[in-house]
């Protein structure tokens, strides 16, 4: 029975949606990802029973290697739901189509990105997934952080890590990671991509935005990290080792579509109307009223030229 199920150290009904709604190998905007079923996970029960579960976990007292399994498995678990349960945009008239982005979630107007917001319930406390990511990059009780997760948590976009098709175990969770951080520096379209001939690495925006986490970590550079887990059996690794000190490094442009399989679950039909596009309409009505109060100004003006032409002959 589900009080008696233990999400902290027995995954299986997130392994089980992940098995049959995660799909390697799929094509979006030129890029290869694994694809997410959003639609199916919507309707299925191991994830309602998933999402129950992860409401009274107890989170005390876990080890490292917990802490990391299970959290790794929440924050895809619950950015997953965020894109269910906000499938559908919102724009200035109310709710509309289908959301693009998991950032399409946030508002501008409050500003609040969708990164700060409830994303579920853990252990009886309300999580954000910055409140999961931030306690997984620094654990509690002096735990050693562990960068690899940046390659194991999956922000529901084409251009973040591949949302593993397994869940995260604590039997397994170092070879896991290690798999996973291949998986994503060997995407040449948005983990790392080498040209030898320029002297050139191009990586993912996650190794820009958390260099601080790679590179505490080995005290050295990003790119020392990329080696220390890097599959020496790469085509790239000899020369990389050669050439780590010398190479310019850039970053690719992070796609935020999400790493849909199908369609977001949203059957509102009304295209969204973005806050942009209102400014553009607002900004063509002030601008033809202008244009018309210039013109009834200069039809004014040239009115009164004639009358005052018309009087002076008269005078004559």
């Amino acid at each position: 029975m589900l009080r008696d199920y233990d999400p902290v150290r027995n995954a299986t009904l997130w392994n089980n949606v992940v098995q049959k709604y995660v799909f390697p190998g799929q094509d979006i905007n030129g890029i290869t990802v694994n694809a997410v079923d959003y639609e199916g996970i919507s309707k299925d029960a191991d994830f309602q029973a998933y999402l129950k579960a992860l409401e009274t976990a107890d989170i005390t007292g876990l080890n490292r290697t917990e802490t990391y399994a299970f959290f790794m498995n929440v924050y895809n678990a619950l950015a997953v739901n965020m894109i269910i349960t906000h499938a559908c945009g919102k724009d200035v008239f109310g709710t509309c189509g289908p959301i693009k982005s998991i950032q399409d979630i946030g508002t501008l107007l409050p500003y609040s990105p969708v990164w700060g917001q409830k994303a579920g319930t853990v252990g009886g406390k309300d999580w954000s997934l910055d409140d999961v990511e931030n306690y997984i990059r620094m654990p509690p009780n002096g735990m050693k952080e562990d960068p690899r997760l940046h390659a194991c948590i999956v922000c529901a976009s084409v251009s973040c890590p591949n949302m593993r098709n397994e869940a995260y175990t604590i039997e397994r969770l170092d070879q896991q990671m290690t798999d996973n951080f291949n998986d994503f520096v060997n995407n040449t379209k948005k983990g790392m991509l080498i040209d030898q001939d320029k002297k050139k690495v191009e990586l993912s925006s996650i190794f820009n935005w958390y260099a601080g986490d790679f590179k505490n970590y080995v005290n050295g550079e990003v790119i020392d990290f990329i080696l220390l887990y890097l599959n020496p059996n790469n085509s790239n690794y000899q020369w990389l080792q050669q050439n780590k000190d010398d190479v310019d490094i850039e970053y690719f442009d992070y796609d935020w579509d999400v790493n849909v399989k199908g369609d977001v679950p949203c059957d509102k039909s009304r295209v969204c109307y973005p806050l942009w596009a209102l400014l553009v309409t607002l900004g063509g009505i002030l601008l033809i009223v202008c244009v018309v109060l210039l013109v009834v100004l200069i039809r004014h003006k040239l009115k009164k030229k004639g009358y005052h032409r018309v009087d002076k002959d008269q005078v004559n």
